[in-house]
């Protein structure tokens, strides 16, 4: 398990209250079977997905949007 600096990821996505909410509907879509955007190994648990992809920046809410969204970065094939 990776060591995340939650009070970083926090500010990072503007906040505790958006941080919870991203990190809810990425973790609920993962479970529900949307693939995964970032590379990490075998037996990692779903959460530090999730922790990883905020980390990185892959993953955001959307701020237009009256009910926050999750936005995922799509990769296009080159």
């Amino acid at each position: 398990m990776r060591k995340f600096d939650f009070e970083k990821l926090s500010v990072q996505v503007g906040g505790t209250f958006r941080f919870t909410s991203l990190v809810q509907k990425r973790l609920r879509e993962l479970v529900q079977g949307s693939p995964r955007m970032v590379d990490v190994e075998e037996g990692t648990s779903l959460l530090d997905v999730v922790y990883q992809e905020i980390s990185e920046g892959k993953i955001s809410l959307k701020q237009d949007d009256p009910k926050p969204v999750v936005a995922v970065e799509e990769t296009k094939p080159q």
